[in-house]
């Protein structure tokens, strides 16, 4: 297999404040009662602290090899407006477009539509599915409904999905009717139960059958916190089995409000039932199958190339308009590329001074070679 030369950056590299971001995780699978790795992930974040990059990593033989990355835009509010996901095309080394997510706001910053596109051919993005959210005069969610594209225009599913909240405004029941306007009659609903604290305790899930509303195998989740307001366990309960089928752990002396990371409630509906549950630093999520580190110190390097934190490389001025400047004290640099944020090459120099003045508005990513082979890589800002 053809291994990446150019997409380094994805590895950030150590720099001083890395102990107040949450900079990657790792997920392992449990196979014979033995962990192994098998994919991870590298977060970046803007200034704001919002999330603005998450590359995928999958092992192959013990070597770390990007799949895939994610990219996320932010309104001046920062709420999530869209998110793609770009997936790697090893044979054609480059990312191709394959599926994003359109967020959209009133002007209460209530989300009021999300569309889903898939990218199938010629990086063309295509309608898939869409939700619009109808809310009270309280602002919050009274109903929605769901759509699929088909033929070029939107058609309304079959069915209306009404949302009601408890005396403190935590919802209560989420049901789903089938039918038409006017027409409607019971399909499914979730029931929520909280604590005095206002934390999701409990949600089960009934069917309308013969007229009545039926738990089958008397399925539910219970979710348990402890006194910090960290959400520690999910147990599920099916028939007359429990199993504890999700587990967090913590640094207790630590809050996770003091770190950037990838939980932040983008949309306003990220934690809209159970709010959010991770009041300490967050370190591991155990899901049964799969265990979930997470790393405040380092991030997944590419089997391919040695990362170091090189103190006397630097560039200036950064944002920059007109030109950049590689302040490097050795005389080692035997190339300098430039990519946007899509993984093009759009710029090649070998000279320290580079003429940034045609790129577009935008983030790129300097990636510098020495004479050694070893490449180092920077982030700028085109203004």
């Amino acid at each position: 297999m053809k291994k990446i030369t150019f997409f380094y950056f994805f590895a950030m590299m150590l720099i001083a404040n890395s102990q107040n971001k949450l900079l990657s995780s790792i997920e392992e699978y449990n196979y014979d009662s033995n962990y192994n790795y098998f994919y991870g992930k590298n977060y970046e974040y803007d200034s704001n602290g919002n999330l603005l990059f998450e590359t995928d990593f999958e092992q192959n033989n013990s070597i770390w090899e990007i799949t895939g990355k994610t990219f996320f835009t932010y309104n001046t509010n920062n709420k999530l407006t869209s998110e793609t996901y770009l997936k790697w095309n090893n044979t054609l080394e480059k990312f191709e477009n394959y599926y994003r997510t359109l967020l959209t706001y009133d002007t209460n910053n209530n989300l009021i539509e999300i569309v889903y596109q898939e990218s199938y051919e010629n990086d063309v993005w295509e309608n898939e599915e869409k939700y619009i959210y109808a809310y009270n005069e309280g602002h919050l969610i009274d109903y929605y409904y769901s759509y699929f594209f088909i033929d070029g225009e939107w058609s309304r599913y079959e069915d209306k999905t009404e949302v009601k909240y408890n005396s403190n405004d935590k919802i209560s029941e989420i049901i789903t009717y089938t039918g038409t306007e006017g027409n409607y009659i019971f399909d499914y609903k979730d029931i929520y139960t909280y604590n005095f604290n206002s934390q999701l305790v409990k949600s089960e899930s009934f069917n309308w059958e013969n007229n009545e509303w039926v738990n089958e195998y008397n399925e539910s989740l219970e979710y348990n916190w402890d006194s910090n307001g960290n959400l520690i366990n999910v147990v599920h309960n099916y028939n007359s089995s429990s199993n504890i089928s999700e587990i967090y752990t913590y640094d207790t002396s630590k809050l996770m409000s003091n770190f950037m990371h990838p939980f932040i409630n983008r949309s306003g509906f990220d934690y809209v039932l159970e709010g959010f549950p991770h009041y300490n630093k967050l370190l591991t999520y155990t899901d049964g199958f799969s265990r979930y580190t997470y790393n405040y110190d380092s991030s997944i390097t590419l089997g391919t190339t040695q990362f170091e934190a090189k103190n006397d490389l630097s560039i200036y001025p950064n944002p920059a308009t007109k030109t950049i400047t590689i302040n490097n004290t050795l005389d080692n640099i035997s190339e300098i590329e430039i990519y946007n944020v899509l993984g093009k090459k759009v710029l090649t120099s070998i000279t320290k001074t580079i003429d940034v003045s045609n790129l577009k508005s935008g983030i790129y990513l300097v990636s510098i070679m020495d004479n050694d082979g070893i490449k180092t890589t920077k982030r700028i800002i085109k203004q």
